[in-house]
């Protein structure tokens, strides 16, 4: 689902229905800031990175960060993907990207001035979770590349996030406290080990998203009640060591068959 939300154009070229374009509104829908293209491919980054990965790539726009593993010219590595890339201007059914009929040859740009031309930089992943060996992509924008380098169990960091999400999803608080940012400024897990082996599972049981509900709403922890210790209380107030389920409101559907069960009047025919 990832690649066809990054690169669905590549794989309808080879067979995919093309209803499944409709995917990419993941983004193309997004803000279009008086028609900017470079704020445009600058949030279209932010949601692709921040989303999958929890990388705040974006930083990165205007110059390096002393304690950021992300350089300028990773920045511009990336946006020169998207940059070669271009909206229909009439589409009925979603709004697609495409390959441009010629691959945008990034440079950065000196203070996120794109009329400072800095060093030229080859449309490729980012160095921190590829490695130094990376190699730059080979297939027009390269877009269908990264689409592959993020949803891949090679990426440390993809199956981590998506966890974490459903994990908050579930319990209202997650693991690591800043979903969209996994950075080393950030307070690191509260269960690294668990974080990790849900990671792992997740992606050994086919990447399966129900599976993964499965095996945390059947949990111990889970099933906890959410009544209160004052002892354990006094030792971790915050919860941090989930010894109780934290109390969360109920939203408006679960709310109204409460209510309905408390009275007798919960109808289970069907």
């Amino acid at each position: 689902f990832l690649t066809r939300q990054i690169a669905a154009d590549w794989l309808v070229k080879d067979g995919l229905p093309e209803n499944e374009l409709a995917a990419m509104g993941f983004l193309t829908l997004g803000r279009r800031f008086l028609n900017n293209i470079n704020d445009i491919i600058d949030d279209r980054l932010d949601v692709i990175t921040r989303g999958t990965m929890a990388l705040t790539v974006t930083c990165a726009r205007c110059h390096d960060h002393k304690y950021d593993p992300i350089p300028q010219a990773d920045y511009y590595s990336l946006y020169g993907v998207l940059r070669s890339s271009t909206e229909p201007k009439d589409h009925k059914d979603s709004m697609p990207l495409f390959e441009s009929d010629k691959p945008f040859d990034p440079y950065v740009f000196e203070r996120g001035n794109q009329g400072n031309h800095g060093p030229r930089v080859p449309r490729q992943f980012l160095e921190v979770v590829a490695g130094p060996d990376r190699k730059p992509f080979a297939n027009g924008s390269g877009r269908l590349e990264l689409a592959r380098a993020i949803a891949t169990a090679d990426n440390p960091l993809t199956a981590r996030v998506f966890v974490n999400r459903v994990w908050l999803h579930h319990f209202h608080s997650s693991l690591v406290i800043t979903p969209s940012d996994f950075g080393l400024r950030c307070e690191p897990p509260t269960h690294p080990e668990l974080l990790d082996w849900l990671a792992v599972h997740f992606v050994e049981s086919g990447w399966s998203l129900k599976e993964l509900h499965r095996t945390i709403l059947n949990s111990a922890m889970w099933r906890q009640a959410s009544i209160d210790d004052s002892q354990k209380r006094r030792v971790d107030s915050e919860n941090s060591l989930l010894w109780r389920m934290n109390r969360s409101r109920l939203e408006l559907e679960p709310m109204r068959d409460a209510i309905l069960a408390v009275g007798g009047d919960f109808d289970l025919t069907v």
